[in-house]
């Protein structure tokens, strides 16, 4: 028998701690916490695709805006051409359109572009790479830096260039994967001259969009379309549309 002090402490012993069999159930939900994390961290910090540049890109240098490439010319002090890919992850999202333009500090102040020189020029500083595109709010904000942008009539800007976002974002909501290459037209032939704005912003004869959209392994699906920089003349976009070979023709790309 024990003696009776033995006893007493015995009775008076801390309860025993929690084995390891109760522990699995609070590990599981902090790496949960913590797999979700690592996710939303990815999604935020995701930058430029790699594979954006799957089936080529045109000439020229680049810089990484936001998740795109925009490649700036600074003769005209607008974008020349832009680059990007999307799909649903990249689309969806609870980003709100905030419209703050500002001028890129990675370009030398001689070309940089400030918003304030679109005032009153009766054009919309439209985009390449278009802030509904994606739904990070990051990205999105990313977008409306001026080398990503072009003097754009209202009805142009606001009309079938609106509509061909459209259609690029619910191809990409539908499950694809999609390239989309914007760019400038200047045409030696135009009767029109290249106008240029306050400050010597180039004012681009036409636009040209081209997507290329892929559903998991199965053959893209190219699409382009040539939008003229005027009032549009009718409603719709398959007066727009054009192949190949003719954005490649118009374009100095």
């Amino acid at each position: 028998m024990l003696p009776f002090t033995d006893l007493f402490s015995r009775r008076r012993q801390p309860p025993p701690e929690p084995t390891s069999e109760a522990e699995p159930p609070r590990r599981f939900w902090v790496l949960l916490v913590l797999v979700l994390w690592l996710v939303l961290a990815s999604v935020a910090l995701a930058g430029v695709p790699k594979d954006i540049a799957r089936w080529g890109k045109p000439a020229g240098d680049t810089l990484e805006v936001g998740c795109g490439l925009v490649c700036f010319d600074p003769r005209a002090r607008t974008a020349r051409w832009t680059l990007e890919r999307i799909d649903a992850a990249i689309v969806n999202g609870p980003a709100k359109r905030r419209d703050t333009w500002f001028a890129d500090a990675r370009i030398p102040k001689c070309w940089r572009v400030s918003p304030a020189w679109y005032a009153k020029t009766g054009f919309d500083m439209g985009h390449g790479m278009a802030a509904n595109n994606y739904g990070q709010q990051e990205a999105s904000d990313a977008t409306f830096n001026t080398a990503n942008c072009f003097p754009q009539l209202p009805e142009v800007n606001r009309g079938p260039i609106k509509m061909i976002e459209d259609v690029g974002q619910d191809s990409a909501r539908a499950g694809n994967k999609v390239w989309i290459t914007t760019g400038v037209i200047y045409s030696p032939t135009d009767k029109r001259p290249i106008k240029a704005l306050p400050r010597g912003i180039w004012v681009a004869h036409r636009f040209y969009k081209a997507h290329v959209a892929q559903y998991a392994d199965e053959l893209p699906i190219v699409s382009c379309w040539i939008v003229d920089n005027a009032p549009p003349k009718g409603a719709g976009l398959l007066q727009y549309q054009a192949t190949l070979e003719e954005v490649r023709e118009q374009s100095t790309d």
